[in-house]
């Protein structure tokens, strides 16, 4: 405790550049403002550990444990953190940009205002972060799970969210561009057959709107009941063509919604079967009327014309 006052007192900063501490364990150490730039954290146990504040560009995280770990305002811009546990990790402010963190575990991390610009976050687990105004601006979210995660205000712009579990995930106020969900995961069933595991809906959309502001993702799940299922996908599909609007034409919006959910169906045989039902539901006024008029329409030109592209 002396030994962190004298250093407050006269501003000294650790130098631990390009230091070798691979597999050691620094549980609760207090590294703030420490200038850890390329040094070797390979396999370290660092639990607890504080680096506000800290220098660790170019540092070396792969497979390290860094659970509670405060890395407030820290810079880690090109910090490779592969297959690192940064679960409950405070990362809030830190500089991420252009750092590797493939495979890293951030469940429950803190994200918020932090600059993941440019990251390689690909199938790293982000369930339940808080990514609240962080930048992901031509970040790399390829894979990776984002289930309950906060995204409110964040900045997506050429973003990759390309096969991303988004299972209710807030992007509320989010500013997106450019970003690539192609074959993303918004929906879960809350109960699924043994038999129909990891068959889920896709979001039957390439690149979305220039931007969306105020967008709110509402999730759903299939309901045993066949008219539900068709309301609830007309919705969402409505929702996609709104997005896709600023962008693209109301035909060519159409025929990118449809081609998706026909390249879905021609993978998924159960999902064939779906796309089937709903488009001979379509034809029948009892059904319509379960369908929320705003959606009615897109659903009744987008679905058929994804039966053409089967034919």
């Amino acid at each position: 405790m002396e030994q962190m006052e004298k250093r407050k007192k006269y501003n000294i900063k650790p130098n631990l550049s390009q230091a070798n501490l691979s597999e050691a364990d620094l549980s609760v150490a207090d590294f703030s403002e420490a200038n850890l730039s390329y040094t070797d954290f390979r396999g370290a146990i660092l639990n607890y550990t504080g680096f506000r504040g800290a220098n660790l560009c170019y540092a070396d995280f792969s497979e390290a444990n860094l659970r509670y770990a405060k890395l407030i305002k820290a810079n880690l811009r090109r910090a490779i953190l592969n297959e690192a546990d940064l679960s409950e990790a405070d990362l809030s402010k830190a500089n991420l940009r252009k750092a590797n963190l493939n495979g890293a575990n951030l469940n429950g991390a803190n994200l918020s205002y932090t600059d993941l610009s440019e990251a390689n976050l690909r199938g790293a687990n982000l369930r339940g972060a808080n990514l609240t105004e962080a930048n992901l601006r031509g970040a790399n979210l390829t894979e990776a799970d984002l289930t309950g995660a906060n995204l409110h205000k964040s900045k997506l712009y050429q973003t990759n969210v390309y096969n991303a579990k988004l299972y209710k995930t807030n992007y509320r106020e989010a500013l997106i561009s450019k970003t690539n969900i192609d074959g993303a995961y918004f929906t879960m069933p809350e109960k699924q057959p043994e038999q129909q595991k990891n068959q889920y809906f896709y979001a039957p959309v390439g690149n979305v709107a220039d931007k969306t502001e105020g967008s709110q993702n509402t999730t759903y799940n299939y309901a045993p009941e066949q008219k539900q299922s068709l309301a609830e996908a007309a919705t969402e599909i409505q929702k996609l063509l709104d997005q896709l609007s600023d962008t693209y034409s109301e035909t060519e919006a159409e025929q990118k919604v449809a081609e998706n959910l026909a390249n879905k169906a021609k993978q998924d045989p159960s999902f064939k079967e779906k796309l089937k039902s709903w488009s001979q539901s379509l034809l029948s006024k009892g059904t319509e009327a379960g369908i929320a008029e705003f959606a009615k329409e897109g659903a009744k030109r987008v679905i058929p014309l994804a039966m053409t592209f089967l034919a």
